[in-house]
């Protein structure tokens, strides 16, 4: 593990090399976008995306623009992040969440934005983000927020429906900021039984066979030759 990184626990499905098990059985994709902490310069701050069924939820957000390129990398359109989830409200998680709110919202009001998005978060990062889109956003682009754009504020304990899973939301109690986690139930549509997938932030635990862990192309940067 490279300074400045920080720890990811995933239960593994390894698929067999060539071959894309989460298409072929149905399972929940992760891919890693960063890993970084707020100091990190060698790689991008730690956000990542879940995909399952063509559906994909977005967590947190990095330090910037650079998320759009993240995405672009790993063979994701921005667009294709419908559901978003913001833990808090530290940079290094949130910034790049800003440059999602602008696009989304700059494109519904040009007209290249078909549908709706959804972004879900604790009060502080939800009244935060309606701040930045007042003092961002132009008058045309920011009608669009709660009305097609939806900032929707969840609560500790609060359970929702989230790319077709059931999500509930936890406070992690952090000192340094208020912070939610989330566990996330994965059906299984091979059984009648549904297993559990827990995140805390953005160290995430599963005791589920059935999530795939891809980095669809290099986190870090590759070493210059000598």
């Amino acid at each position: 593990m490279k300074r400045g990184q920080k720890s990811a626990m995933i239960a593994l499905k390894i698929p067999p090399a060539g071959e894309k098990a989460y298409e072929r059985n149905g399972a929940m994709k992760i891919t890693f976008l960063g890993t970084g902490n707020a100091q990190a310069t060698a790689c991008y701050n730690t956000c990542f995306v879940m995909e399952e069924g063509g559906k994909c939820l977005l967590v947190d957000g990095g330090g910037g623009n650079l998320l759009l390129r993240r995405l672009q990398d790993t063979g994701y359109k921005w667009q294709d992040m419908r559901d978003i989830i913001v833990t808090h409200k530290h940079i290094d998680h949130l910034l790049g969440i800003i440059w999602m709110q602008r696009m989304i919202c700059q494109n519904m009001a040009r007209g290249k934005y078909e549908g709706e998005a959804r972004l879900y978060a604790h009060e502080e990062v939800i009244r935060i983000l309606h701040q930045m889109a007042e003092m961002l956003l132009t008058e045309k682009e920011r009608k669009f927020i709660d009305e097609r754009f939806f900032l929707i504020e969840v609560k500790d304990g609060e359970t929702r429906e989230i790319i077709g899973q059931t999500v509930q939301f936890f406070d992690i109690h952090s000192t340094k900021a208020k912070q939610f986690g989330f566990a996330m139930t994965l059906k299984d549509a091979s059984a009648s039984n549904s297993r559990s997938s827990t995140c805390r932030s953005t160290t995430c635990a599963s005791t589920s066979p059935r999530v795939i862990l891809t980095l669809s192309s290099p986190v870090w940067p590759r070493p210059r030759s000598a």
